[in-house]
């Protein structure tokens, strides 16, 4: 497998991740094979990450998911390992990418099955590692 290591910090979201996640989360239980937790884990990358980005939006996603209702778009989704920095505790967590967003390269969003703070004990502020499949 070929990864893209990114380096960021957690981050409070708009709060507008834990709706689409359940608007979507049959489409994201069918192409992923698990009910997501309802909401995203932020990271804000650093400058050398933010720069890796495009190498993974240009990459073949892990699986395209098909909006649910005609006013929503396409995410594309990209498998992932997530841990705090220098930790070798990692779990399996996924970018999600919608078509459309408001966020920058800057920022990545994560779902899993689990509630990714909870699981890695993260606050904002801690660093994380993410390795993006590609």
């Amino acid at each position: 497998m070929v990864f893209v290591k990114l380096v960021g910090v957690v981050v409070k979201g708009v709060g507008e991740g834990r709706k689409y996640v359940e608007i979507y989360s049959k489409a994201f239980e069918d192409a992923l094979g698990f009910k997501p937790y309802p909401g995203t884990l932020n990271v804000e990358l650093n400058k050398e990450s933010e720069l890796k980005m495009p190498t993974i939006l240009n990459s073949k996603p892990y699986a395209v998911i098909n909006p649910p209702q005609n006013h929503l778009v396409a995410v594309y989704v990209w498998k992932s390992f997530v841990g705090k920095i220098n930790s070798s505790s990692k779990i399996v967590a996924y970018v999600v990418r919608p078509m459309k967003t408001v966020h920058g390269l800057n920022i990545v969003e994560l779902i899993s099955s689990e509630n990714i703070r909870k699981k890695l004990g993260l606050v904002d502020g801690d660093f994380v590692e993410i390795d993006v499949v590609l």
